[in-house]
């Protein structure tokens, strides 16, 4: 720089651009051929402070530093946030309402003015947090299990796992018998979400709810004497056995030998007496 001598001169000195302090003796931040780092202006001068000025969307001592998201020479954040620029900003953006990640360039799941429908929190990776009960990747879908548990978050698909005793894509259906005590305790209820709520009944009971034994016991169904038509489809009557294997029976139970039949295994056929008198038919006929 020169001084500003003479008999009208201050004394003071008259410092070259880019430069400051009493004695010029001091470069502004980036130095002479970078001042400010071409984003900024200097306080240069013999009273100037050195400190840079700097553009909008530069940050740092020299603004040296672009601001996150910046588009061309001006617009940062990618136009949905603020950025923290200056001498003594950082770049980082503040994101607005429905805009996160860096340089606010990611969109939250969901409308913009609902970002994940208002059924969820958009965290800083610009994904959703879904409320319970809502799921999808915006939160948009809502769970319908009524007795159950659903898949619910933003990885979730909504389906149900359903409690014990019910059935249906939204586990609103009792199991035959109640839920409390499905197919009477005498069967295995095709339960969940994706079942028919249809009794695998035990052997020897019968009906949809499998609460009914069939003739001559659950244990002893027929009396073994024949085949129990049980399940949650059967009626639970008996067909009972014609054989020489197995014996000759009739009755609700197949209880009784049938007619001209004898013998606790009512395999043994009467003869005709001669035509001169009646057999002694039955289990206890000889």
């Amino acid at each position: 720089g020169h001084c500003d001598d003479g008999q009208t001169g201050s004394g003071r000195c008259v410092c070259p651009a880019g430069t400051w302090g009493v004695r010029c003796s001091k470069d502004c931040p980036g130095g002479l051929g970078n001042v400010c780092s071409g984003h900024g202006l200097c306080d240069d001068g013999d009273m100037g402070t050195g400190n840079c000025t700097c553009q909008a969307g530069y940050w740092g001592h020299a603004c040296q530093g672009k601001c996150e998201g910046m588009i061309g020479n001006s617009t940062v954040c990618h136009g949905h946030g603020h950025c923290d620029d200056g001498i003594l900003g950082t770049g980082t953006c503040a994101c607005h309402f429905a805009f996160r990640g860096p340089g606010c360039g990611q969109p939250c799941p969901g409308p913009m003015e609902q970002p994940c429908h208002n059924n969820g929190m958009c965290t800083s990776n610009a994904t959703c947090e879904c409320l319970p009960d809502y799921f999808g990747r915006d939160c948009k879908g809502k769970c319908e299990c009524e007795h159950g548990t659903c898949n619910d978050g933003a990885a979730g698909n909504g389906s149900c796992t359903c409690d014990p005793g019910y059935y249906g894509v939204e586990c609103d259906e009792e199991c035959p018998g109640g839920a409390d005590d499905p197919c009477s305790g005498h069967g295995l209820c095709d339960a969940g979400s994706a079942g028919s709520g249809v009794c695998a009944c035990d052997a020897g009971w019968w009906g949809e709810d499998c609460g009914s034994e069939c003739p001559g016991g659950a244990s002893t169904p027929c009396k073994n004497s024949g085949v129990c038509f049980d399940g949650s489809t059967g009626n639970g009557s008996c067909a009972c056995y014609i054989s020489d294997t197995r014996g000759y029976f009739e009755g609700g139970a197949c209880e009784n030998c049938l007619h001209l039949y004898f013998g606790p295994s009512c395999k043994n056929k009467c003869d005709d007496c001669n035509g001169r008198g009646d057999c002694s038919w039955g289990k206890r006929g000889t």
